[in-house]
Formats: structure tokens, C-alpha cells, sequence
């Protein structure tokens, strides 16, 4: 409703005098007056509500199409991505990523499935169906790793300026992933993950570029090792890939 203004002044002190009708007059009757809707407001406001139901319930239906299903208003604002997922136990476990279907990751393997951004619920079991671990991973435009045992540790590796060339560059590190390290989003696409070969270039477009290697958990307690254990592998596996390995 719009606050209607008194016509009235509120100064004047004239007292309000009535004048009877005449003999032969006919009763008058005022009616009350409707209130005037604004209705080119009212419309537009249903309009567009109208629109956004339309375009929520068209992109659950276009993600029930695709395989989505009704997660896909996740994947329009958060994107999607990889889910690795490492194995280190003796026996293999299955996992679900927001009740989808089960997919197994082998012993001493590693698994890679969709993930939909924003924040999904992973559900690690055994082969008889018992529940092993609940896990929530939230990600927003980037892929995710998930371990599935408190053993083994990781280093994150910086890739850009190895992609970029100019001689001899020091390794940099984005994270160091101790036993007790159970998620790690990296906030990028270009993700090289353990066991994997790098591409030949990186795509500006998907974040920066990063390489998670699987070492041995005392080296993270000695940097000088470390770095030139990481050292001698990322430029063997960068000019690989690059097909500039030195010639024998």
C-alpha cells in the first residue's frame, strides 16, 4: 500500500459546520473509495517472478537430461570439477558423491569422478556396504582430492613458471599434505595429480597450474631435501612432456 497525504490542514482551528438538507433533497451516499493498485508494478513483480521459477526449474530439468539431475542450479553457480580420490588401504572401498552411484577405487589406488561445485557429501564404504568415512568437500570452479587413510603425504606443486620457461626456476609450493590431511582443494582446473602424465601446455583459463605428488612424509620435515628431490622430478616430467628432453 502508498501512504496517502491528508488533504486536510492540520492548522486550521475553523470548526467543521453542516448544513441540513433541504426539504426536497435526495439523500446522497458516498462510498468508499478503492484503493488504486499500482498494477503495472504488480505485474512486472510477477513477471519476473515468474521467469526465475521458469529458468530454476528449466535448468533441473535440462540437469535431469544430462545426468545431473536437480544438482545442476549447483553447477550454473559453482561449476564442476574432478574428484581424486586416493586409496592407500589394503582393500578396495566404494564411494558415493551426493548419493550418486557408487564407484569403487581399488587398493592402493586412486579414483577420479565429477564433482559438482558447492558442497557436496562423499560417503566412503566397504565392500559389505558398512560406512568407512563421511566427508564434506566444498569447491567452487575447482577440482578436489580426497585421501581415504591417515597415511602418506603429499606435496603441491607450483607449475606456471616451469610452463613459462626462463631458465632454472625454484620450486614453489602451494601446500604440504601431512598424514592427518584428509581434503585439499587446490581452487584450479589445472591439476596434475599423482600417477599422471602433464600436459603439454596450461590453460590460462582454469587457475594455475599445480602438480600433487605423493613423498615420503619424513620429507616434509626436511625443505632442502625436498626441494631437490621435487627438483629433479618435476623437470624431468615438464620436458617430457614438453618433448624438450635433453639428448643422450
Amino acid at each position: 500500500m502508498f501512504p496517502f497525504e491528508s488533504v486536510l490542514d492540520d492548522n486550521s482551528k475553523q470548526p467543521i459546520k453542516w448544513k441540513p438538507h433541504p426539504p426536497h433533497a435526495k439523500a446522497v451516499v458516498i462510498e468508499e473509495e478503492e484503493e488504486i493498485k499500482p498494477r503495472s508494478k504488480v505485474r512486472t513483480v510477477a513477471l519476473v517472478t515468474l521467469v526465475a521459477l521458469i529458468a530454476f526449474a528449466g535448468m533441473g530439468s535440462l540437469g535431469a537430461l544430462s545426468g545431473a539431475g536437480f544438482f545442476s542450479h549447483r553447477t550454473f553457480l559453482y561449476g564442476t570439477g574432478e574428484l581424486y580420490v586416493l586409496n592407500m588401504n589394503e582393500t578396495p572401498l566404494w564411494i558415493s558423491v551426493d548419493g550418486r552411484e557408487r564407484a569403487e577405487v581399488p587398493a592402493l589406488n586412486a579414483k577420479i569422478v565429477e564433482l559438482i561445485g558447492g558442497t557436496s557429501e562423499v560417503v566412503a564404504t566397504d565392500a559389505a556396504g558398512q560406512i568407512k568415512g563421511r566427508y564434506t568437500i566444498e569447491a567452487k570452479n575447482s577440482d578436489a582430492f580426497l585421501k581415504l587413510s591417515d597415511d602418506q603425504c603429499l606435496a603441491a606443486v607450483k607449475l606456471d613458471s616451469f610452463y613459462r620457461g626462463g631458465g632454472k626456476q625454484d620450486i614453489e609450493f602451494a601446500a604440504l599434505l601431512s598424514e592427518k590431511t584428509r581434503i585439499w582443494v587446490p581452487e584450479s582446473h589445472n591439476v596434475v595429480w599423482p600417477r599422471k602424465a602433464f600436459p603439454k601446455s596450461l590453460s590460462a583459463e582454469d587457475g594455475p597450474g599445480i602438480w600433487l605428488e605423493l613423498v615420503g612424509c619424513p620429507l616434509l620435515e626436511d625443505p632442502k631435501f625436498l626441494d631437490a628431490y621435487i627438483a629433479v622430478r618435476l623437470e624431468d616430467r615438464v620436458n617430457k612432456a614438453r618433448g624438450t628432453e635433453p639428448k643422450k
